[in-house]
C-alpha cells in the first residue's frame, strides 16, 4: 500500500506546477474501505491556498464526510507541500 501512495504522490507532483493554484483532488480511485478516494496536494506556505483550504475542498468533494487514510509532507525547490489521501464516507 505504501508503494501505491508514494507512486501517486510522485505522479501527481510531477504533473502539477509549483505556482499557487487552488487545491483540486486527483482523479478518484478506490480507497482502503472500498469507497471513492482522492489524493490532494496543498501548499503549506501559500496564505491563500494553504492546508486549511485542502480540508475545506475535501468537505466539498465528500458532502457526507471523509476519512484521511494517509498524509505526507514534502519539500520541492524550497516549497513545502502537504498531501492528503482521503476516502469519502457513504
Amino acid at each position: 500500500m505504501r508503494f501505491i501512495w508514494v507512486f501517486l504522490v510522485v505522479s501527481i507532483s510531477a504533473c502539477t506546477s509549483i505556482a499557487p493554484n487552488p487545491p483540486e483532488p486527483s482523479p478518484s480511485f478506490i480507497g482502503p474501505n472500498g469507497g471513492t478516494a482522492y489524493l490532494m496536494r496543498c501548499v503549506w506556505s501559500d496564505a491563500v491556498w494553504g492546508v486549511a483550504v485542502c480540508y475545506k475542498k475535501a468537505r466539498e468533494v465528500c458532502p457526507s464526510g471523509y476519512t484521511v487514510f494517509d498524509s505526507i509532507d514534502d519539500t520541492y525547490n524550497g516549497t513545502s507541500f502537504h498531501y492528503i489521501a482521503y476516502e469519502c464516507k457513504t
